[in-house]
């Protein structure tokens, strides 16, 4: 039998419960929307402060491209009037005797008013071209035949009895490419033939491919009509003015929409995002694109929030959900990497560091061709040793990040290929790994080629690379049993931060 004041006790106590209970999960619930915002609003700043950036840089390019066309075409249209040039047309074209002297005074007046062109070509009412300042093999040749013939150059020659313009192609006379200004003759109302001004693409290139004050990724080029691109790739060494085919969403939608941006995959495969417009000179069109790298935003905006994200990202890696695999047996095999050591790896051959416990294990793998594995002792660099330890320590101490990836950033590849690079870190701990990703992402590193592999549970780590397989395995020790792991089991820190800003 339970009394009334029991009851009524129990009630209270059951009724300040379930108010304990709402409470709890009104905070929760509270937080989880106050969490969404503040990611929300996180997406929604770095997508809006990337675009923005991009226009401005867009914007600039633009600008300064169609003011070097504005200033050549004043040069180009006041040809037509220049009455040393007409002089010697007339009298070039009618096969006048001139001796070496006039031609010299030619080409120093070329040089004089026409500089800002590469060639000037004097061109009769036929196409035969009878004179040109450099006398490339298009000298003494008729621009409407044979292989000629099929160059923009000679459809534009007929297309207008007014100034034209040729937009850039591959111009074989000269070996390179090229665009020209067409300035038709006129002698007594009668079409007399064409002054032809080439202009080299080499300016153009200079304006786009100069990236002073830009990011380590943030890249701009044009687009012609064609799909190809005509400035030159920062990513890929060889030139790629009217080589590289662009066909990416922002190429397609700036053909119909003019103007925009949006987050694509470009010519590269890589993850940008990417702000575009179409625009026209003359009778040509071209497509100006400035995109940045995803990965890149994503780094910048971890080390404007190193701090918070730190506490994220190691509390992500603690609670993630891995099921490695329990061995029995430990495999000894290939080059052993000792404490405060590092060694190269090529394909066939396999290195394996053991006992990571206080200190850290560092890899960095170029996948199919080499790796380093390198064992960090807790007088290196990164575990951030006070003034008086390192006077201490004096030559004993080491800075193996540092000191390895610029190695292997100066002899082992080139700079295109530097993000085809992966970065391991492997500890029990998080001591070394703050310093250490602030020493990848001061040599250009982003957050989506480093990997953090932490365990906290575990006494020690051994790991075990093997560059034939591209494999790179964890083994952790926990209390007399080891469990193994791919390296490739964890998330790369870029994807870490992102999966927190679109949360």
């Amino acid at each position: 039998m339970t009394c009334s004041g029991c009851k009524k006790g129990c009630i209270l106590q059951s009724s300040k419960s379930v108010t304990l209970g709402l409470s709890v999960l009104l905070v929760a619930l509270i937080s989880i929307v106050l969490v969404r915002q503040m990611s929300e609003r996180h997406n929604i700043d770095i997508n809006f402060n990337t675009f923005n950036y991009l226009k401005k840089i867009r914007e600039e390019k633009k600008r300064q491209t169609l003011k070097y066309f504005s200033d050549i075409e004043k040069s180009a249209v006041s040809i037509a009037h220049d009455e040393i040039i007409h002089g010697f047309f007339n009298k070039l074209r009618s096969n006048t005797t001139i001796n070496r002297n006039s031609v010299a005074s030619l080409d120093r007046h070329f040089i004089e008013k026409y500089s800002s062109f590469y060639d000037l070509l004097m061109v009769d009412s036929s196409g035969f071209v009878f004179h040109s300042i450099r006398q490339e093999a298009d000298y003494r040749k008729n621009l409407l035949q044979g292989e000629l013939k099929h160059t923009k150059l000679a459809k534009h020659l007929t297309e207008s009895n007014t100034t034209n313009f040729s937009d850039f192609e591959y111009y074989y006379p000269s070996g390179e490419s090229a665009a020209f200004f067409i300035v038709p003759v006129e002698e007594r109302s009668e079409h007399s033939g064409w002054l032809i001004l080439q202009c080299a693409i080499n300016r153009v290139n200079t304006i786009l491919t100069n990236r002073e004050q830009f990011g380590r990724t943030v890249e701009v080029y044009l687009v012609n009509n064609d799909d190809l691109m005509i400035s030159d790739s920062r990513f890929i060494e060889d030139q790629t003015i009217l080589k590289l085919k662009i066909e990416t969403e922002s190429v397609k939608h700036a053909r119909f929409e003019k103007i925009g941006e949006e987050v694509i995959y470009d010519y590269r495969g890589a993850k940008v995002y990417s702000s575009f417009e179409k625009f026209n000179y003359f009778n040509t069109s071209w497509v100006i694109i400035a995109e940045i790298d995803e990965a890149e935003v994503v780094t910048n905006y971890y080390q404007k929030h190193k701090r918070h994200l730190n506490e994220y990202i190691l509390l992500e890696l603690k609670n993630m959900t891995h099921t490695p695999i329990e061995v029995t047996r430990l495999s000894h095999e290939g080059g052993k990497v000792d404490v405060n050591e590092w060694f190269k790896a090529l394909p066939g051959e396999t290195l394996q560091t053991t006992g990571v416990s206080t200190c850290t294990a560092y890899a960095i793998e170029y996948p199919g061709r080499f790796g380093y594995l390198a064992h960090i002792s807790t007088m290196d660099a990164v575990y951030g040793m006070s003034g008086i330890t390192k006077m201490f320590l004096k030559d004993r101490s080491t800075n193996f990040v540092r000191e390895l990836t610029n190695r292997v950033r100066y002899y082992d590849v080139t700079l295109s290929e530097l993000p085809k690079l992966e970065f391991l870190i492997v500890a029990v701990h998080p001591n070394s790994f703050s310093r250490m990703v602030d020493q990848l992402l001061a040599q250009g590193i982003e957050l989506d080629q480093i990997r953090f592999a932490y365990n906290p549970l575990a006494q020690s780590a051994s790991v075990h690379m093997d560059i034939h397989s591209d494999r790179t395995s964890i083994i952790w020790h926990l209390r007399g049993r080891h469990f193994i792991e791919s390296a490739h089991d964890y998330e790369t820190l870029g994807s870490i931060v992102k999966k927190h800003v679109s949360a």
